[in-house]
C-alpha cells in the first residue's frame, strides 16, 4: 500500500492522497493481486484505511507521532448491510438426514448450530461442563464474550446422553 501511494514520508501523507489512491484502488488502477484487477470493494478500501489510520494513533499513543491523524477527518465508504440467508425447514430436514448418515456426531454439532446459532468452531470446542440443565455456554467466542443459549430438553438429552462424545472436547474436529 506504502509503494502504491508513492512511498511517501510520514508528513507528507494527507487524507487528499489518499483519497487519490483509494479511488485508482476501486477502478482497478492500482491492484495488488491479479483477483484485484478491476478494482478493489469499498469494504476493502475501508480497511486499508482503517490500517494505515491505525498506524498513526498507535505512532501517537506512543509519543512518536505530534501532528493530527492524516486520515482522521475522512470518511469511510457508506457499506449496506446484507441480506441475511435463512435456511427453510425442508432444508434443515435435508441437512440433518445427509448428516446423521454420515456421522450422529456430525449431526449433533449441527444441531447445536442451528439451535443456538453457534458458530462451528464454539459448537466443536464445547466441553461437557459446558452444557448445563437445558443450556449451553460458550467460552471464548469470536465475539470475546461468554453466553448462555437456553436449549430443548431433546438436545440436552442428546448431548449429555451421548456415548460417543469425548470426554474433554470436540477438537478432533478441526
Amino acid at each position: 500500500m506504502v509503494y502504491a501511494l508513492g512511498n511517501p514520508i510520514a508528513t507528507d501523507l494527507s487524507s487528499k492522497l489518499f483519497a487519490h489512491y483509494r479511488d485508482k484502488r476501486l477502478t482497478g488502477e492500482i491492484y495488488f493481486n491479479e483477483k484485484w484487477k478491476k478494482g478493489a470493494s469499498p469494504v476493502t478500501i475501508n480497511l486499508e484505511q482503517s490500517y494505515l489510520s491505525i498506524v498513526f494513533s498507535e505512532l501517537a499513543r506512543l509519543g512518536e507521532w505530534t501532528a493530527p491523524n492524516p486520515l482522521e477527518s475522512m470518511r469511510k465508504f457508506t457499506i449496506a448491510e446484507k441480506e441475511m440467508a435463512w435456511l427453510t425447514h425442508e432444508q434443515i430436514t435435508e441437512l440433518l438426514y445427509d448428516c446423521q448418515r454420515q456421522s450422529a456426531l456430525l449431526a449433533l454439532v449441527v444441531k447445536i448450530c442451528l439451535s443456538t446459532g453457534a458458530r462451528w468452531r464454539e459448537a466443536v470446542n464445547l466441553t461437557r461442563s459446558q452444557v448445563t440443565n437445558y443450556r449451553i455456554t460458550f467460552v471464548r467466542t469470536k465475539g470475546k464474550k461468554n453466553r448462555s443459549i437456553p436449549i430443548s430438553k431433546e438436545l440436552y438429552e442428546q448431548r449429555t446422553a451421548s456415548s460417543f462424545l469425548p470426554t474433554a472436547t470436540f477438537s478432533f474436529w478441526q
